[in-house]
């Protein structure tokens, strides 16, 4: 058990911004002050951030992030040694929090102990050891990675832009970053605002380059070579939160395949869900968030915030060119299979 502690938050102080009076209000059983809901909301923001800014990450933790981010759930022995070397070197240097703290445990030791807690199993293999999730603790160990998802959130975003493309301009990582900020803050508590998540990625961008899994061309950002080790650790870590991705892509693919006017919100939310646990059912292993209501409400709030989308009159659901430009962005770091899948899955409700 590792316990670890947030940095405090002064209630006085967060009550004072809102409602310097608040001392000498008295209470209204009929009527709550209008300051109360925006101490809340500010308040459980602070809360879940603070809390996050204080993680522990653990082998258990590590072993999942990785592991869960294979195709087959399973990775060979000496590349998984690698991954977990370099997740440690990233938490060392991600300059997310003073709080943040890791195991000591070196990546063979974490192995090790993953055997001997059964969440993990190895066969050997002619060209190498091969290492992979226990199929009946996947499930619980998708908890384990989404403890941690906040710290890799803006590694896996930075590096999920390479997973379609050999090379990008920094303007379009740029334009990526800052349309994704909004959307992963919210979810994920993240700390900061857009201009220092763009200041975030460009750290995290020149880690990648000082470990060799990107180069620098002029303002142009290049992968390393296919089939390369690099190349395999740069996939695996943007594969870190590409499900997530992939909900967002599949709000936006209904949207577009119903048209503006078509449908309304409780109507997008409930063929969300549909669609994400056809797509879990036919494809390859999905988190059980993977199909959450929540968490597709939580985004069409903020597509609606944003400006993306509207409500009119009848209730319906209308956008412009802006949703369509959005999603363009898909076509980094989602593949074409994955992208046509989702489109086809999708479902359309006729007039």
């Amino acid at each position: 058990v590792h316990v670890s502690f947030a940095e405090p938050l002064l209630l006085d102080q967060m009550l004072e911004r809102h409602a310097p009076d608040w001392r000498e209000q008295t209470a209204d059983a009929e009527e709550r002050p209008a300051w109360v809901h925006e101490v809340v909301d500010e308040l459980g923001q602070a809360v879940m951030t603070r809390i996050n800014a204080a993680a522990h990450v653990n082998a258990v933790n590590l072993l999942s992030v990785v592991l869960l981010s294979t195709r087959k759930l399973a990775m060979g022995r000496d590349e998984l040694i690698t991954q977990l070397s370099l997740y440690r070197d990233l938490l060392a240097h991600c300059h997310y929090s003073e709080r943040i703290s890791f195991t000591d445990r070196t990546p063979e030791d974490m192995i090790a102990y993953g055997k001997e807690l059964g969440i993990i199993e190895s066969r050997d293999h002619p060209l190498g050891e091969i290492v992979r999730l226990v199929d009946e603790q996947s499930t619980l160990l998708t908890w384990y990675r989404n403890n941690v998802a906040h710290l890799l959130a803006l590694p896996s975003l930075v590096a999920s832009c390479f997973l379609n493309a050999s090379s990008i301009t920094e303007q379009n990582l740029h334009r990526i970053v800052r349309q994704m900020h909004p959307f992963l803050q919210a979810e994920l508590f993240l700390p900061w605002n857009e201009e220092a998540f763009v200041e975030a990625a460009n750290r995290q961008v020149a880690w990648l380059i000082q470990h060799g899994l990107l180069t620098r061309d002029g303002d142009t950002l290049k992968r390393a070579s296919g089939g390369s080790k690099e190349e395999m650790h740069l996939r695996v870590m943007g594969r870190a939160l590409i499900q997530t991705f992939e909900r967002y892509y599949i709000t936006l693919a209904i949207l577009a395949k119903n048209g503006s006017g078509k449908i309304s919100r409780s109507e997008l939310e409930k063929l969300c869900i549909l669609t994400a646990q056809r797509i879990s059912e036919l494809n390859e292993f999905a988190a059980p968030e993977f199909y959450d209501r929540n968490l597709f409400r939580q985004f069409i709030s903020l597509l609606r915030e944003q400006e993306l989308i509207r409500t009119d009159k009848e209730g319906k659901l209308t956008f412009d060119d802006a949703v369509t430009r959005f999603s363009e962005n898909a076509e980094f770091i989602l593949g074409k299979e994955i992208r046509h899948n989702i489109i086809r899955v999708a479902p359309q409700i006729l007039d």
